[in-house]
């Protein structure tokens, strides 16, 4: 699977996730199947939101609507993990159900999770290519461990002077989808 995003969403996007630095951010994908058209941020009420998301249900039911009015549709969701995992967690994973949603997630470069490596596939807002690939074992922040990923390319994304919680401002851009065997990457390019 391919995904197209439009750069007012990953503007939308990063600077969403910079802003909530150091908690995540939440947020829906606007589009169609393929195509994510606009990233709308949502509340983050999550009894943890440092370590977790929960997108506001008014949000959520108010963004279904809209779409709906705009010939759109809620393609998934976006969030942000501040301490550099830039692919689901554990917890995210006991949470996703398979119903072919996108989930979109910034993770914010220069956090616990080393840089990305150099790789063929990646973009950059600023107006200069960096390459970026999947990181390698580490721990988050929680506690939580993860492993690289053997598929999927992630975008590597400027968000400007550091907005917000102390980040660099650089995020790296991951999407992914549930199936039956776990999430899948969905492919940026």
């Amino acid at each position: 699977m391919k995904l197209a995003i439009a750069s007012t969403a990953i503007e939308a996007i990063l600077a969403h996730s910079a802003a909530a630095a150091p908690n995540e951010a939440c947020g829906l994908l606007l589009g169609a199947p393929g195509t994510v058209e606009r990233a709308e941020p949502a509340a983050n009420v999550a009894a943890h939101p440092e370590r977790s998301f929960e997108i506001d249900p008014a949000a959520l039911l108010r963004w279904h609507r809209e779409a709906r009015g705009a010939g759109l549709a809620v393609i998934g969701h976006y969030h942000s993990h501040p301490n550099g995992l830039a692919r689901p967690s554990a917890t995210d994973a006991a949470r996703a159900v398979v119903d072919g949603a996108v989930w979109v997630i910034a993770a914010a470069v220069g956090s616990q999770e080393p840089p990305p490596r150099p790789s063929p596939l990646s973009a950059s807002r600023g107006g200069r290519e960096q390459k970026a690939s999947p990181q390698s074992e580490h721990e988050r922040g929680d506690g939580e461990q993860s492993s690289p990923s053997p598929h999927g390319e992630p975008l590597r994304t400027e968000s400007g002077e550091g907005r917000g919680g102390g980040s660099s401002g650089s995020h790296t851009l991951t999407a992914w989808t549930m199936t039956a065997t776990g999430f899948t990457p969905v492919d940026l390019s």
